[in-house]
């Protein structure tokens, strides 16, 4: 994907970044132990996307935010997000900061 801003990946491949801003979260998540079968997704939102509004989380595909509806072919990306329905699933900011306004 050519302006693909958000990726699959597993623990090992941001351990040590998590550890660099948050020690104290990556010796929690060390304590889960997550295998391959948990996977984590590494996004970046460019200045200005959208995030959440309305009471729908955008996720950020191809440089912009983008509702993601159930099926389609974002259906594993849905899936392993789905405890968070339309909500802002469990996140780290690694850099820089955002702004929500609920």
């Amino acid at each position: 994907m050519k302006n693909q801003t958000i990726r699959k990946i597993v623990w090992e491949d941001i351990r040590d970044t998590i550890y660099k801003v948050q020690p104290m979260m990556g010796e929690l998540i060390d304590e889960l132990s997550p295998n391959h079968e948990l996977p984590l997704y590494l996004a970046h939102y460019p200045f200005g996307a959208y995030i959440k509004d309305r009471n729908q989380f955008y996720y950020p595909f191809n440089g912009e935010g983008e509702k993601v509806i159930m099926g389609g072919n974002k259906k594993t990306f849905v899936d392993d997000f789905s405890y968070a329905n339309k909500n802002i699933p469990l996140s780290i900011i690694l850099d820089n900061s955002a702004e929500l306004f609920i």
